[in-house]
């Protein structure tokens, strides 16, 4: 008898060491500031950042604790991945797909992001944060803005048909080069514009030109108040009107988090993405809870997203979208969807070519082995036939070939679609 309550007291002692040693590991706090990343330095911490973040990759069930304080980026050290990233620019707007990111997690297991109310200051053109093939991971506390948005705004002072009196935002940086307003960043010129006009009174937003100002003779008054001379009659151009301005190439996006599970967003502000805005793009279970897309108020700005707040693309389980709020952007606050590819070619009884149609999206990893598809009409959009893919080979960043378990179902046509189904959501918004 003795015997036995022996055994049973080591298996108890065994069980509970086991689990005071899983408590510490989930307990293991990394702070930033141990890697010689301090706030308020407005010193580039790239370097560092990356250094820290190559160290701590394997670690089991890490805290990342970064100290309140401002925190500077800049691309220069920053990592460098080429991702094709969805609804955003084609072969010809964007032919490379290199992207620079400020704040790069790959490959992360059981992590959390703790900011502490940490406001990271993004230089140049670069994604705020990235999340790749991560599972279990959060980011929280923290906010992300831009020190010179690519986004120019100006507020209409005086308005008539030949004369209009404007105040550019302090932070839209810009130059009079012969008589013509130019609009340039850190590292960037606008090249090309598009252009939304604000009227703060109703809190409403049209599409509008900057032509009208950019073909105008521009003259310096003081530091950010600018007369144009020109030819307005055509426009419904009024006092206290913003237009809000931009290139319309999205060679970058706000955030990017892909092929991840169980990400959870709390408690994030991002005062100005580039691009695009959080793209969620085949993920499973992705929670957003107080992820506030506005401008800093004290900037003045009006926008904070170049395009979709909140977009998620091809993903899975439960997206859930609760106590945020978007203000300022010129798309949709939120976008979820798939992607129906074209059937191309029938390769054989258990075999299809499919091409990515749509100019912004393409060489995403769009099936996987063991995804279920459906067959589309394509006129009607209705299902008639669904399959099991059993190999995936890409044949160039348009074009995939699918071989399946099962044969193609009957009534197939060449120019009918396939969609993933086992990539699609539920989800909950409130």
């Amino acid at each position: 008898m003795t015997k036995q309550v022996n055994i049973f007291s080591l298996f108890v002692f065994l069980f509970l060491n086991l689990n005071a040693q899983t408590s510490l590991e989930t307990e293991k706090i990394i702070n930033a500031k141990d890697y010689g990343i301090y706030p308020n330095t407005f010193e580039n911490i790239a370097p560092l950042f990356n250094k820290m973040v190559d160290e701590i990759a394997h670690f089991p069930l890490v805290k990342l604790v970064f100290e309140k304080g401002r925190y500077d980026i800049w691309p220069e050290s920053s990592p460098k991945r080429e991702y094709f990233i969805s609804n955003t620019s084609t072969e010809r707007e964007c032919p490379s797909k290199i992207k620079t990111i400020a704040l790069l997690f790959e490959n992360f297991k059981d992590i959390v992001i703790e900011g502490n109310g940490a406001l990271f200051m993004i230089h140049g053109k670069m994604i705020n944060f990235a999340f790749d093939h991560c599972e279990n991971i959060k980011i929280q506390n923290i906010s992300f803005d831009y020190e010179r948005p690519t986004m120019s705004e100006l507020t209409f002072d005086e308005v008539t048909d030949r004369i209009i009196i404007a105040t550019i935002n302090p932070s839209s940086t810009y130059t009079i080069i012969d008589n013509k307003l130019k609009f340039y960043g850190e590292g960037w010129t606008m090249k090309h514009d598009h252009a939304i006009l604000i009227d703060p009174e109703l809190s409403a937003f049209y599409y509008s030109k900057f032509s009208p100002l950019r073909k105008s003779k521009a003259t310096e008054l003081a530091p950010f108040k600018i007369k144009f001379k020109g030819d307005f009659s055509r426009f419904k151009f009024k006092k206290g009107q913003v237009l809000t301005v931009r290139d319309p190439i999205r060679d970058q996006v706000g955030a990017f988090i892909a092929y991840s599970k169980n990400v959870v967003l709390q408690n994030v502000q991002m005062h100005y993405m580039h691009g695009m805005g959080i793209i969620n793009q085949f993920n499973e279970n992705v929670t957003l809870d107080k992820v506030i897309v506005k401008p800093r108020k004290e900037t003045g700005r009006k926008i904070a997203a170049f395009a979709d707040c909140f977009h998620f693309s091809g993903c899975k389980g439960q997206i859930i979208i609760e106590n945020c709020e978007t203000g300022g952007g010129h798309d949709d606050p939120v976008n979820v969807h798939g992607t129906h590819l074209k059937i191309t070619k029938r390769v054989s009884d258990d075999k299809i070519n499919i091409r990515f149609m749509h100019g912004q999206t393409y060489g995403l990893d769009a099936f996987f082995r063991g995804d279920t598809l459906d067959f589309v009409h394509a006129k009607s959009l209705q299902i008639y036939g669904t399959a099991q893919v059993k190999e995936v080979k890409k044949i160039n960043d348009r074009d995939l070939q699918l071989t399946l378990t099962n044969t193609i179902p009957k009534g197939f046509q060449i120019g009918d679609v396939v969609e993933n189904i086992t990539w699609t959501p539920s989800v909950i918004i409130r």
